[in-house]
């Protein structure tokens, strides 16, 4: 492994660059994965937790819904493919 030292060009910020031989590049990857591979099961956790007790929808800027969750079709009586594309005035219209 080795260091480099110098300054960006641009920014005149300090850097320092670390080269790795293979194996250390190769063990890095593999911890990275793992971590990785936790983080993924971590959000997929929660997302789940999230799915099962809150009503979830994501808009685009324009307020067109493009995600639903199954809890928020069961309460809104819509299904997804009604749902998708459409503004939350749908359901303004229903209450």
């Amino acid at each position: 492994m080795s260091f480099d030292h110098d300054a960006d060009k641009r920014t005149g910020q300090k850097r320092t660059t670390v080269h790795l031989d293979e194996v250390k590049k190769q063990e890095m990857n593999r911890l990275l994965e793992e971590l990785l591979g936790h983080s993924l099961e971590d959000l997929s956790a929660l997302l789940h937790a999230l799915n099962e007790t809150t009503i979830v929808a994501i808009t685009d800027p324009k307020g067109r819904i493009t995600y639903v969750n199954d809890e928020f079709c069961r309460i809104s009586g819509y299904s997804r493919d009604e749902l998708l594309g459409q503004t939350h005035r749908l359901i303004v219209k229903m209450v």
